[in-house]
């Protein structure tokens, strides 16, 4: 109001002083102040403002110069210089105004173009600026690591200070990013964001954005504002800082609030305005996307790596089971234990206990990782003791010890035993008994996830199953070989013309017995019947079906059958079993008074035959099917001559077939040990054990053999009672043979001396010998002299050890050799020497 009355009065008095003071009273110049009055007035307000000074101008000009002076009295001949000074005074205003408006449409047009030009620059910026940031957020999947390069883009170009921060699952504000152009702030701003975390319930910044998905927008941080903050340190810092200006705006993708992007000015001195907002959106837009499939990628990679958790602990879990399923036996299942079972649990170290038949005690039954020393003083303890392995099997729960310090403060009675570590103790429970325990140590200490106790409980469970499985299988196996055994003839020294030496071998550990069998019988007076086969299967069934084999053989032969007649007869006699097994058979009437073998073979392997001059023979002929294959089918036998030291070794399949070589290979290597070993029976035995059977692999069957050695004349065959007095009818009847034998009288005293100390031991020391005989052999080849002392009991435990006593060193003085035997069905002990003749000679 006041400048248009300024811009209507100003200009009109001042042409009137102008006019005053060139003295232009009633003279036509004075109209042209006032007309450039006007024209001012106009050029400065506008028409209306020209209007109202050109009628002030019109009266001044009429009061003060034109007509009377001082007066409004118009004069004919003045009109006319009145209406042109109003005519030009408004074109003048007319042209001035049009020039003006002209000059502002110009100017509004250079100043829409300037702006033009600056928005479009401003775009471009943006632009290079989306563009840098996209690169970025595109080059990898690591969104922490790409927003710190956002951030690092944002200063200076958009801020001075840029932050971001990300909500978690859990509801926590985590700060990923803060950039300045001065790294010492950067860390300073950080301890301060330490110090003064958000409050996520508070109602402006961060937390408000977080929880409303709406941006905030501060163009003018002034001092109200910043009074308003709570805290006085927080106050002053925000003073420190010199914050201006402020946008926060929220990293929002698929309808969800993932974090929000904090800019700020402060020492540049700019102000942020709506469309700065509206790029940091579209910014943070872009951003939000890079979380989103940041985070997807992570989730898709974290499930992935589950994934391969329980990929890895299904395969530990089943490379255990795996293995102990194979382990049949305790020792075996052990061996899974401390082996597959600390691999599969990680740790490194492992001992199992198991509780004794008495209940009460608890006996460490392996061990591994430990030191001896540690485990030798545990060896075994009282159920009731506050021990690790203790307390499980009295509460039958876990313990998990996650540091030294929680197992000590458990069982101090292991305080500062080993290095830090941590430390598990399990059941081994089956159907809700605790059998024992598994203890494990781990490297250094560590947590156990609800997943891992899960694990290492389901492996303890499958080492229990798999424990109580051997222990039943050894029950059953010893049961079975007990039940074998004790079908199998425990003497078969039923002739003083043939030696006769067998052994039965059950399987390896953790394989079933199979069906094997033998037997020697005296038919006649100088009439034996020898046989061996194998019944098809493994188990108690198998051995209860080879003594009804046995025991039909004995019947037949006894009915003076031959080979061929009992293998048929036994054909019919099996196709009336319930459920009949097949069976591999030899069987052979010897004839001693005309040295004549008569044999049949059913199924089975060949036997082998050694004569005297070295030369081996398998004997191959009367070949038929295996018992059970054809009932009724025709059968045929064969006839074999012998001359005294002629050998014949029976055996069954399982000591020729291996997994690791061919039958062919086998039967190659037996017949090698054959023909190179030594002529007592016994001592080719295990000759043949050695050389055969331990070669260092499994052998997955039974094995039966039986030796028969067809003694050259004159021999020695004595059967006394077991009594002291038999001793002198001992010592005599070898007297006498010695001399016959050209043995010297010191050779005799040593050999009679020898002889009677084995026989003292015969009868002695036996324990449970079904037999009361005792059997002394002796036979002279090439010059070596032997001797064979056989009881039929075991003996007592103090004398079974070599070191019990002075028998053994004193025949071992006069013999050159002594070997002592001892089986289940009793002791031999066999005494050899060089005789000086054989020396001499």
């Amino acid at each position: 109001m006041l400048f248009a009355l300024v811009n209507i009065v100003l200009w009109p008095a001042l042409a009137t002083g102008l006019d005053y003071g060139l003295g232009l009273e009633d003279k036509p110049g004075a109209s042209a102040a006032y007309v450039l009055a006007v024209a001012l007035s106009t050029y400065l307000g506008g028409v209306a403002f020209g209007v109202a000074s050109a009628l002030l101008s019109f009266f001044a000009l009429s009061f003060f110069f034109v007509g009377a002076p001082r007066t409004l009295e118009f004069q004919t001949e003045n009109l006319s210089g009145l209406v042109l000074f109003l005519f030009v005074a408004g074109a003048v205003g007319y042209l001035l105004v049009r020039e003006r408006h002209a000059k502002e449409r110009a100017d509004a047009l250079l100043e829409e173009r300037r702006a033009r030009d600056e928005q479009r620059e401003r775009r471009l910026e943006q632009e290079r600026f989306l563009a840098q940031a996209g690169v970025s957020l595109a080059k990898s999947l690591d969104y922490e690591e790409t927003l710190g390069e956002i951030a690092g883009l944002a200063v200076p170009r958009l801020a001075d200070w840029c932050t971001i921060d990300l909500l978690e699952e859990d509801g926590r504000i985590a700060n990923v990013a803060v950039a300045h152009a001065d790294p010492d702030s950067v860390a300073h701003a950080r301890s301060l964001q330490e110090l003064f975390p958000p409050d996520p319930e508070a109602s402006t910044g961060v937390p408000n954005v977080l929880r409303t998905g709406v941006s905030e927008l501060y163009a003018e941080i002034d001092e109200a504002m910043i009074d308003s903050v709570p805290d006085d340190d927080l106050r002053s810092i925000v003073r420190e800082l010199e914050l201006r200006s402020a946008m926060i705006v929220p990293l929002a993708a698929r309808g969800r609030v993932l974090g929000a992007v904090s800019f700020f000015l402060a020492e540049s001195g700019r102000r942020y305005g709506e469309q700065d907002l509206r790029f940091a959106e579209e910014l943070a837009r872009h951003a939000a996307l890079a979380i989103d499939n940041g985070r997807l990628h992570r989730a898709e990679q974290d499930a992935r790596a589950a994934l391969q958790v329980v990929a890895e602990r299904l395969d530990r879990l089943h490379r255990v089971a795996a293995a102990l399923a194979k382990a049949v036996t305790v020792p075996d299942a052990l061996n899974v234990i401390l082996g597959e079972g600390i691999a599969a649990s990680e740790a490194v170290a492992g001992v199992v206990g198991l509780v004794a038949e008495d209940g009460e005690t608890i006996e460490i039954v392996a061990a591994r990782g430990y030191p001896e020393p540690t485990i030798r003083g545990w060896r075994s303890f009282s159920v009731s003791r506050r021990l690790p392995l203790a307390d499980v099997v009295r509460s039958g729960r876990a313990f998990f010890c996650e540091s030294q310090a929680e197992r000590d403060a458990h069982w101090p009675t292991f305080a500062g035993v080993g290095a830090s570590h941590a430390f598990v103790a399990l059941p081994l429970a089956v159907r809700g008994t605790v059998r024992g325990a598994v203890a494990l140590s781990f490297e250094g200490e560590r947590s156990f996830s609800p997943e891992e106790r899960e694990l290492l409980l389901t492996i303890a469970r499958q080492c229990a199953q798999a424990l109580e499985r051997a222990r039943l299988y050894e029950h059953e196996h010893a049961i079975a070989v007990a039940v074998q055994r004790s079908l199998l003839p425990r003497d078969v020294a039923v002739s003083d013309e043939v030696a006769v030496a067998a052994r039965y071998l059950p399987a390896s550990p953790g394989l079933e017995i199979g069906g094997d069998w033998y037997d020697v019988m005296r038919l006649g007076p100088r009439e034996l019947m020898i046989a061996i086969g194998d019944v098809v299967g493994h188990g108690l069934h198998a051995a209860a079906t080879m003594g009804q084999l046995r025991n039909a053989t004995r019947a037949y032969a006894l009915e003076s059958s031959s080979p061929a007649e009992i293998v048929s007869r036994l054909n019919t006699f099996v196709s009336r079993f319930p459920d009949g097994e097949f069976s591999t058979l030899f069987v052979g009437r010897l004839d001693l008074g005309r040295r004549v073998l008569e044999y049949t073979n059913a199924g089975h392997p060949p036997p082998l035959l050694r004569r005297p001059d070295g030369e081996t023979v398998w004997l191959e002929e009367a070949r038929v099917f295996p018992i059970g294959v054809e009932a009724g089918s025709a059968c045929r036998s064969a006839t074999v001559e012998f001359e005294p030291g002629t050998l014949l070794f029976l055996y069954t399949d399982g000591l020729v077939e291996r997994r690791t070589r061919s039958l062919e290979e086998g039967l190659a290597t037996l017949r090698a040990v054959i023909k190179d070993c030594a002529e007592d029976p016994e001592q080719l035995v295990e000759e043949v054990i050695d050389g055969v059977v331990d070669d260092g692999a499994e052998h997955a069957d039974d094995i039966a053999m039986v030796t028969f050695r067809f003694l050259p004349e004159p021999g020695l065959r004595l059967q006394l009672g077991r009594y002291p007095e038999d001793a002198g009818e001992m010592r005599a009847r070898l007297h006498d043979w010695l001399v016959q034998s050209g043995a010297t009288a010191d050779e005799i005293f040593d050999v009679t001396l020898a002889c009677s100390e084995a026989f003292a031991n015969a009868v002695e020391h036996p324990l449970g010998a079904a037999d009361s005989s005792v059997q002394v052999d002796g036979s002279v080849s090439n010059g070596m002299l032997t001797i064979a002392v056989r009881d039929h009991g075991g003996w007592r435990e103090h004398r079974s050890r070599e070191e019990g006593g002075l028998g053994l060193p004193l025949m071992r003085s006069l013999m050159t050799s002594v070997d002592v035997r001892r089986r289940p069905e009793g002791t031999t002990v066999i005494l050899r020497r060089r005789l000086q003749s054989a020396l001499a000679a």
